[in-house]
């Protein structure tokens, strides 16, 4: 699993994963979780790393019929109906491979090639077959993150197709979810309806850069390097892996109290709005407080 959080600041908005990702037999920390579906919204997938490419591939390629002039929410249909059909083919694959029969015949209870009602035994297996499936794929969910007229606005999809707009300005997703809800929910109820409206792009940068550390620090299902996309209307800012690393160690040192409000937006700002993370390293090093305590925090030293 992971986390996944996305935080619209009015007219911009950010999204920001971890890079754990789940196969059937194990997980691995270098996964991409924040796709690009064209110069203005991310797709971002939460739980089984084929599925959500899967998915993402489907919704890439239904685009060709979009023409020219879709919306975000466009996109968003795009997104279900991928899952829906996704769903259905998993569903038959599964069916048809250890049975030798399909979808029709179990929803019918009837063999449709020879006539002859299926047994209850095979009712029951099919069944459990079906369960399984559903069981594994549960967890999965997707957040759309784009430009919509004029706002950066989120959408969410989960593997059951229940969807729908996203009505506050921020939405989690994954394992780690209830943590960065917590911190982005405490948060944006501390601003005034006229501030959730239009959120300062530093301020809020910190903030879900911090949810997404605290999620990583609480659940195992959390883990790697984070990645970033700053959404504008004029295209994407993905700063570099390093630079990731560098922006979630910065709000790790300010949420620690090792490092103030001031240096900490600077260097987020150079960082991720201004594509210029030159001297920062060497200046965040001066700034900390006690570099040698928050060295040591970061290789999981205890005191």
């Amino acid at each position: 699993m992971t986390v996944i959080n996305m935080l619209s600041f009015g007219e911009t908005g950010v999204a920001v994963a971890d890079e754990q990702a789940s196969l059937a037999v194990r997980k691995f920390n270098f996964a991409k979780k924040l796709h690009e579906l064209d110069e203005t919204t991310i797709f971002a997938g939460a739980g089984s790393l084929y599925y959500m490419m899967n998915v993402y591939d489907r919704v890439k390629d239904s685009m060709k019929g979009l023409g020219d002039d879709y919306l975000l929410s466009h996109l968003h249909g795009s997104v279900v109906d991928s899952i829906i059909d996704y769903n259905k083919q998993l569903r038959e694959t599964a069916l048809q491979s250890s049975f030798g029969i399909g979808m029709d015949d179990f929803s019918t209870g009837t063999h449709l090639e020879t006539g002859r009602p299926l047994e209850d035994q095979m009712k029951s297996m099919m069944g459990n077959r079906l369960s399984k499936i559903e069981e594994s794929n549960h967890g999965n969910a997707i957040l759309l993150g784009g430009i919509e007229n004029g706002k950066f606005e989120i959408y969410i999809a989960d593997y059951s197709g229940n969807a729908s707009k996203v009505y506050i300005p921020h939405q989690s997703i994954g394992s780690g979810a209830e943590e960065s809800e917590r911190i982005l929910f405490n948060y944006s109820t501390l601003l005034s309806r006229e501030g959730r409206e239009k959120i300062d792009p530093k301020e809020g940068l910190v903030k879900v850069i911090e949810a997404t550390n605290s999620s990583a620090r609480m659940n195992q299902g959390v883990g790697g390097t984070i990645s970033i996309a700053y959404v504008t209307s004029e295209g994407i800012k993905n700063p570099t892996e390093n630079d990731c690393r560098l922006a979630s160690e910065i709000v790790e040192a300010h949420s620690l109290d090792l490092l103030g409000k001031n240096p900490t937006y600077n260097f987020i700002d150079r960082i991720i709005l201004n594509g210029n993370s030159e001297n920062v390293k060497g200046e965040f090093k001066s700034e900390i407080k006690d570099w040698d305590s928050f060295n040591e925090h970061l290789r999981g030293y205890k005191h």
